[in-house]
């Protein structure tokens, strides 16, 4: 991931890219020392994450992934209650899983409206997070990185 170092006098601030996820710009701030993130719209605390055209769901899964490595004791979310760390692997693990649950649809055939229509309810019986109007649009966009994901290898093998 590319990375930035600022100093604010004697605060270190690592500006660290790691989009596309949420979106193509995706960066955090993570200051060391204190070992406190900000970590703008990569996290969303119990809420069902806004997912915008141009982010990529598995690239988001390996964000999550990489900010769990640098120890924080504190995580500020763009979205919802700052929290301990382990907010990022409970928003990682949602994602894994809806991300699998979209990919058996894909397998089994079923279409991008199906396949809305049945994983969109199974995450929330299951993984309940707030402000579950965006599972539509969601579970569309994954099942669309799914996709491409699936025709980009078919192609590459």
């Amino acid at each position: 991931y590319e990375r930035m170092t600022l100093y604010l006098g004697n605060l270190e601030v690592q500006l660290i890219r790691v989009g596309p996820a949420h979106s193509e710009g995706d960066a955090v701030a993570w200051l060391p020392g204190p070992r406190v993130l900000f970590a703008g719209d990569i996290l969303f605390n119990t809420l069902v994450p806004a997912m915008p055209q141009g982010g990529d769901s598995a690239n988001w899964v390996r964000a999550l992934e990489h900010l769990e490595t640098l120890g924080a004791a504190y995580v500020v979310p763009g979205h919802g209650p700052i929290e301990s760390p382990t907010a990022i692997g409970q928003l990682r693990s949602w994602l894994v899983a809806l991300r699998a649950r979209v990919a058996e649809c894909i397998v089994s055939g079923l279409d991008r409206d199906t396949t809305i229509a049945r994983v969109g309810p199974q995450m929330q019986n299951n993984l309940p997070r707030g402000r579950e109007e965006r599972l539509p649009i969601v579970v569309g966009q994954v099942f669309d990185d799914i996709t491409r994901e699936r025709r980009i290898s078919h192609s590459e093998g």
